[in-house]
């Protein structure tokens, strides 16, 4: 499987180190000549022609892939999720695609081993919807080797006549990828770990740093707070609730639509690992808007993997995002056109 070369953004905080993305580099599959028929034909189209209704297609099949897995793992089918998604752009697709990338990946690891391939990174500031398509089409190579390995017959195979006629919504298409993430939990015995959150912790950081360099009296960096052993997830999940109430704060006075998941009736007492990683990376796909509306928003420098964590590191280390993003609501209600008329210093 052929690498694709794109730009990646990274980032550089102080004392923090994590690996491209993952544990790993990302690897994408070089999907052939993008085609009528998705990628089995002659009939080529461009990159500006796949859509959003190219990217439900895809969803549909890898849905469909997965109810196969399942079904021949014995698993039981997840609960769909009820969830009110709004104001969603095609970055948040994107990021949900990321991780269903990674969650394929990890579960292709569990049945088939590590990957034989040339690792690249990809990490895009401004996604289409050919990206998507593209991380979807990877992830699909990985839920067909799992196929073969387990010797299910039945494939149902990403040459279906590509249909545009129905263009859907994207807060639409970004709940339907929440739900495909969810039923990945359900299938991966392993599920991800809290590595996985803390990366994406830290991540959001990344992120929020770059905001609030924007002024120049603000701590980019804050220090750690104390850590208090014994915490849980659910610690770990009010704090960044509360992450998410600043910038929802830092939005409306900004004047800036963000993304919105609200789940219905979710009344949820126990929090996994998945939880974590989930709602980290729905703050990353919220920061990551804000800082692309940046006159600077350039990419951000490398970071590395920084090893398994626990509870209370990941609660300490919200702890840190919690403090910036309450800095960046006073910064932002003392200028609330600051993306409009400031310019980020980069020290």
């Amino acid at each position: 499987m052929k690498s694709i070369k794109r730009h990646i953004i990274y980032f550089w905080v102080p004392t923090i180190i994590l690996a491209g993305f993952f544990h790993s580099h990302l690897v994408f599959a070089e999907v052939g000549p993008v085609s009528k028929n998705a990628v089995a034909s002659d009939v080529k189209i461009t990159r500006e022609e796949i859509t959003s209704a190219d990217v439900f297609q895809r969803a549909q099949v890898f849905q469909n892939e997965l109810k196969l897995i399942c079904y021949e793992l014995g698993v039981s089918q997840a609960e769909a999720m009820s969830l009110q998604v709004s104001n969603a752009e095609m970055r948040d697709v994107y990021y949900q695609a990321i991780q269903l990338f990674e969650r394929s990946r990890e579960l292709s690891i569990e049945y088939q081993g590590y990957p034989s391939t040339d690792e690249s990174s990809l990490f895009l500031n401004d996604p289409q919807a050919f990206d998507v398509w593209t991380v979807m089409g990877s992830a699909l190579e990985y839920l067909n080797g799992i196929k073969k390995k387990l010797g299910t017959l039945n494939q149902e195979g990403d040459g279906l006549p590509r249909d545009n006629s129905n263009q859907p919504n994207l807060n639409n298409l970004l709940t339907m990828m929440i739900q495909l993430n969810h039923e990945m939990d359900a299938a991966s015995p392993q599920g991800v770990s809290l590595s996985d959150g803390y990366q994406g912790i830290t991540f959001a950081i990344g992120y929020s740093a770059r905001l609030l360099s924007v002024f120049p009296d603000a701590k980019r960096i804050p220090d750690a707070p104390p850590i208090e052993h014994g915490k849980r997830l659910i610690d770990v999940k009010e704090r960044l609730i509360q992450c998410d109430h600043f910038i929802r704060e830092i939005a409306r006075v900004s004047q800036v639509p963000l993304l919105s998941v609200e789940q219905k009736n979710d009344v949820k007492s126990h929090v996994t690992s998945s939880d974590i990683y989930d709602f980290s990376f729905l703050l990353v796909a919220k920061l990551s808007a804000l800082h692309n509306r940046l006159k600077d928003s350039q990419a951000l420098p490398e970071a590395y993997f920084s090893g398994q964590k626990i509870p209370a590191q990941l609660h300490q280390r919200a702890g840190i995002l919690e403090d910036q993003l309450s800095q960046l609501v006073q910064f932002v209600k003392a200028n609330p056109k600051w993306l409009e008329t400031t310019e980020m210093s980069h020290e």
